[in-house]
């Protein structure tokens, strides 16, 4: 009993020592969702630069392609431009 009361204080006291900022919990989340999505964001970030590159399409319909790829990027880890 003496030693898990000792545990629990101690692993308070970690929690307490670490003094998290107010946006770190929400920084990690987004951190740790777009590393749990990476092959998902890359294989998508492919497929926009051959969107671009290789044409095809019409001016439209690569442009409404690439509007969903951003959208799909967005929901696996937030905003692409914005990664650390």
């Amino acid at each position: 009993m003496r030693r898990d009361e000792e545990y629990l204080r101690f692993q308070i006291d970690e929690i307490r020592a670490l003094n998290p900022a107010a946006d770190e919990i929400e920084t990690l989340s987004l951190q740790e969702r777009r590393l749990r999505n990476a092959t998902r964001i890359q294989e998508s970030l492919l497929e926009a630069l051959q969107l671009i590159e290789e044409g095809g399409n019409t001016l439209q319909d690569r442009l409404t392609s690439l509007r969903r790829l951003r959208e799909r990027l967005e929901r696996l880890g937030g905003e692409p431009w914005a990664i650390p």
